[in-house]
């Protein structure tokens, strides 16, 4: 694949600021080429393969192989990655947390360059004239016009040419996840049935927080972890009952438990876009079966590391079956295609700018939600 100009990053760059939100959730790419390098590339805990790092060129951050497809990301592309996911606050974390969010923006970046991959291999082309011109005239709405356009696109040395090119580029990988989802039989009757009673379950849970200082490093992250351990032990060995300990510890147990839904549960710990199922608080306390019963393991979340004891569950009021259908098919969808990403990066190889990157890619990656509680 050929090398691209330093005007379609730009162009990159304006498409990521004016296209809608929920759109480039869905296809952020940075489409450049570059020859593969990977030499003697060291599999990873993660999935994807580390290939020969990047030296001689300071504009670039990592370049990422895929079969025959290669792609590259600008050190700028991944600043404003890391900003996005940091939601503009990245100037604010620490080195420990940036580093978190570095690594998050390029597995990301892995991901949407193996999808984009996967859609050319499948033969998804996106070169319907009236979807891409649909997309040009959002960018004119939201410049104020065509010629407000024009020239926010030659102060940056762009053609509108380059800009539709990028923007098949991004149809490519939604017609690649539709075509995914596609592949998902609905639901059956009796699984709809389970789903509307699992949904409708409301718990009580007490709960004990033991506080992470905001801006801690990883020595003290793991000290509070540590302490938090210690005191479900004495918990689980009958040294102390969890009603003691929170009295003595708490500093999230002043109110009584009530009986909550996911989504209230969810509340306190839920960002934006963020499934209550994917926060492992709550995960954990409806996991829990019995009343009475206490997680066997401190629960990362928020600002801290909670421990959690389930003191009642109850069948609320189930939701109409339609609506279950719509919310288990979109789950299920969801859920086979983070598993379809999942199972490509084993065919990816990443190589990286030593002088750009200092993130840790050979590591195994934080479980759902992990990452993010991390930067809350």
């Amino acid at each position: 694949m050929s090398s691209l100009s330093l005007s379609l990053q730009a162009a990159r760059r304006f498409l990521r600021a004016c296209l809608p939100a929920a759109f480039l959730a869905s296809a952020l790419l940075l489409a450049a080429g570059c020859g593969s390098g990977s030499g003697d590339a060291q599999e990873t805990e993660a999935g994807y393969a580390v290939g020969e790092p990047i030296n001689g060129d300071s504009t670039l951050a990592a370049v990422v192989t895929t079969g025959d497809y290669t792609d590259t990301l600008t050190a700028e592309g991944m600043e404003q990655m890391m900003n996005r996911i940091a939601r503009g606050r990245l100037q604010m974390f620490p080195d420990s947390v940036r580093k978190q969010v570095q690594r998050a923006a390029l597995v990301r970046f892995i991901d949407m360059t193996n999808q984009i991959a996967e859609a050319r291999e499948r033969g998804i082309n996106a070169d319907s004239a009236a979807a891409v011109e649909q997309r040009v005239q959002r960018l004119r709405q939201k410049a104020g016009g065509d010629s407000l356009l024009q020239a926010r696109l030659e102060k940056r040395g762009m053609t509108m040419q380059e800009v539709r090119a990028d923007i098949r580029d991004q149809l490519q990988v939604v017609g690649y996840q539709q075509a995914v989802a596609d592949e998902v039989e609905a639901p059956s009757a009796e699984e709809v049935s389970e789903y509307r009673t699992d949904q409708a379950r409301e718990v009580r849970a007490e709960r004990i927080l033991f506080t992470v200082p905001r801006g801690a490093g990883p020595a003290q992250r793991d000290s509070v972890q540590q302490f938090a351990r210690a005191v479900l032990d004495s918990v689980q060995s009958g040294a102390a009952s969890f009603s003691e300990m929170a009295r003595r510890y708490g500093e999230d147990s002043n109110e009584p438990a009530t009986y909550q839904s996911r989504e209230e549960m969810a509340a306190p710990f839920t960002q934006r876009g963020q499934s209550p199922e994917n926060v492992p608080f709550v995960e954990r306390a409806f996991a829990l079966q019995d009343s009475g019963e206490v997680a066997d393991e401190p629960v990362q979340a928020g600002s801290g590391y909670y421990l959690i004891k389930q003191t009642g569950s109850r069948v609320g009021t189930r939701m109409d079956s339609m609506s279950a259908v719509q919310e288990l098919t979109k789950q299920q969808r969801s859920e086979y295609l983070r598993e379809q990403i999942e199972q490509m990066r084993e065919d990816a190889t990443i190589r990286l700018n030593p002088s750009r990157v200092n993130a840790d890619m050979t590591q195994p990656l934080p479980s759902r939600g992990e990452d993010q509680d991390q930067s809350s």
